[in-house]
């Protein structure tokens, strides 16, 4: 499957990670997924819209059956790149995964709010919120972190990996849901949507800017 082509500014948590500068996307736990994952019934499988406790913000989440795929791209494919390959079938199990990726709306409640009520005095809360306070949240930034990208509802970018794992462990705290990374065949997967395509609409990349917000075609800003 072509990658080449990464969304702009980052390259879940915008999906594909880098070692200092990343963007993302939230999952989490299916039907026996993670062994603390809770049980899922058939019937609840299915997409949802989780609003984040003592906040108006929301995001949606997208149920993803369970399958076998054949990950990677064929040696033949034009433009591969090495570490494409070589395919090799993987079975996955239900999951869910973020329509979009995470905004700076979301992150910022993670990270701000809790830098602004250091200090205050503090009403008493529940067990689950108390446990999500005692999550480490970011050192405070030495730079604007968006690099002029936008903030709001445009998607997290320019932060470590420990950061996005912190934040889906202080949302899984504060939701009571197992939120996490997904993993690369996770996201592979929910891509490609049963697909064995270069691209999951096809062969030919020129159709791409009807999809997808990419270098080329974003100006430099992210979506």
């Amino acid at each position: 499957m072509r990658r080449s082509l990464q969304v702009v500014a980052g390259a879940s948590l915008l999906l594909a990670l880098a070692t200092a500068c990343v963007t993302f996307d939230r999952s989490a736990a299916g039907a026996g997924s993670a062994d603390n994952a809770p049980a899922v019934k058939p019937a609840d499988f299915k997409n949802y819209t989780e609003t984040i406790p003592g906040s108006e913000v929301k995001f949606d989440m997208m149920a993803i059956p369970g399958g076998t795929f054949l990950m990677g791209s064929p040696d033949g494919e034009p433009g591969r790149g090495a570490d494409e390959g070589p395919q090799h079938p993987v079975a996955l199990r239900p999951f869910w995964m973020g329509k979009c990726e995470v905004t700076w709306d979301e992150y910022d409640l993670y990270w701000k709010k809790m830098e602004e009520e250091e200090g205050k005095p503090k009403p008493k809360k529940s067990p689950s919120e108390e446990a999500a306070d005692a999550v480490s949240r970011p050192t405070p930034p030495y730079a604007d972190e968006t690099f002029g990208h936008g903030r709001e509802n445009h998607p997290v970018i320019c932060i470590t990996h420990h950061a996005a794992m912190e934040y889906c462990r202080w949302l899984s705290l504060k939701t009571g849901k197992p939120y996490r990374l997904p993993t690369e065949a996770e996201w592979e997967y929910a891509a490609r949507a049963g697909t064995r395509t270069a691209y999951f609409f096809g062969e030919d990349p020129k159709p791409l800017d009807d999809y997808a917000w990419y270098a080329p075609n974003s100006e430099d800003l992210t979506h």
